[in-house]
């Protein structure tokens, strides 16, 4: 990409960036039916492994006994049976109120359960990012994280559109928008930082219908599924521990954390795990201060959504489904204030890294992935520093 090129003014406008992204979603059939294909068994060279399995098997487990889906011997022997895994199973590791979602789903064969998951979590995501830049709905449409997301049939599209939907209601409904915080138990790693931004910025009534909302599942939970699934659960929370300590099973470019780029370079346990530690630590910080800074709502938000992402060790590819909500920040702020070229290339590099970042970091050897999340918090920080009211700052600083 040469420098006049950058320099164009027309090269990322809205009108072509709209049309980027249709062609991109042109793009996405085969490229999503294709390993659909593969996954439902129909095509030479056996099954992939994609994690809505573990979903599907832990739901099909649920209705013979609960506690069973959390079991690796009874998961081994079910994907074994079910998808030909050979001894290779993927683990469920989900906390039991999520179990009421996959338990349906293992009422249909997998054929169907896994796309109709797919869609019904795209929707839910769809419903409430494409709020946060109207005249963004096709970018935001074809994240290409979201691609990422939908062949494992994960989550992140799910958490993503809860959290947005979440910070939409804030203004009006707090606390309505903490009963749909507390719903992100299920990916807890990713929900550190909410206590903390609500409690920075005193949105007292948001964070009691979190706890409350939360609470509730839990108990729910406890009381549908009994005391013996919530003791499998926190077994099974061994394999969690298991896979930060000896890796992901496709290696640790997978894990996007600074934890996990420094154990790819070879770094001991103890000086990654310092080193995310420092990080989490720093990543806290800077969203409890634009939380108390009086910075507007979608400011917060993507504070909150970049540092959620940096404050973990177990942060996959796919879960930079979550970087909609700062590059729409990014987006609006540019057609706000005129969007040098520079921007733009910076919100295009952000928009394409989660699809690449896995590859990226098999190709160097390193992930670099931390580095463009951190420094987008830190550009995040900085905007609010530069606006925030002068006594806001003064009492962010005691």
């Amino acid at each position: 990409m040469s420098l006049d090129f950058v320099r164009h003014a027309r090269w990322l406008d809205r009108d072509r960036a709209v049309g980027y992204a249709k062609i991109l979603a042109l793009a996405y059939v085969p490229l999503l039916i294709i390993p659909y294909l593969y996954a439902i068994g129909t095509q030479p060279g056996g099954r992939p492994n994609v994690d809505f399995m573990s979903f599907w098997s832990a739901g099909s487990l649920f209705w013979r006994d609960p506690a069973s889906a959390y079991d690796a011997a009874a998961q081994i022997a079910f994907q074994a049976e079910a998808f030909q895994s050979h001894g290779r199973y993927l683990p469920f590791l989900y906390p039991p109120p999520f179990l009421a979602l996959v338990a349906p789903l293992a009422l249909i064969p997998f054929a169907v359960a896994y796309p109709t998951w797919v869609a019904a979590t795209y929707a839910v995501y769809l419903g409430a990012a494409r709020r946060l830049l109207r005249a963004g709905a096709w970018p935001i449409a074809v994240f290409p994280a979201l691609y990422v997301n939908a062949v494992q049939g994960q989550t992140a599209a799910l958490f993503t559109g809860l959290f947005v939907a979440a910070g939409l209601l804030m203004a009006r409904r707090p606390f309505v928008a903490g009963l749909v915080f507390g719903c992100l138990i299920f990916k807890p790693q990713l929900g550190l930082l909410i206590p903390l931004a609500l409690i920075a910025g005193g949105f007292w009534r948001t964070l009691l219908g979190a706890a409350l909302s939360s609470l509730a599942l839990l108990l729910l939970a406890l009381v549908a599924f009994g005391p013996e699934t919530y003791a499998a659960f926190m077994g099974a929370g061994s394999t969690s521990l298991g896979l930060l300590q000896e890796g992901s099973p496709l290696g640790w470019a997978k894990v996007q954390s600074l934890y996990g780029a420094l154990r790819q370079i070879g770094a001991p346990a103890w000086a990654a795990i310092g080193s995310q530690g420092l990080l989490s630590l720093a990543a806290a910080g800077a969203v409890a201060w634009v939380w108390r800074s009086g910075a507007d709502a979608l400011t917060r938000l993507a504070a909150l959504a970049t540092g959620s992402l940096l404050a973990t060790p177990y942060v996959l590819d796919y879960d930079f489904v979550l970087l909609i909500v700062p590059l729409c920040w990014l987006a609006r702020r540019g057609m706000e204030s005129g969007f040098g070229p520079w921007g733009k290339l910076l919100l295009l590099t952000i928009y394409v890294t989660p699809v690449i970042c896995r590859p990226a970091a098999i190709t160097l050897g390193f992930n670099l992935m931390p580095l463009l999340v951190v420094g987008l918090l830190g550009l995040i920080a900085a905007t609010a520093l530069g606006e925030a009211p002068a006594g806001k700052v003064r009492s962010a600083a005691l």
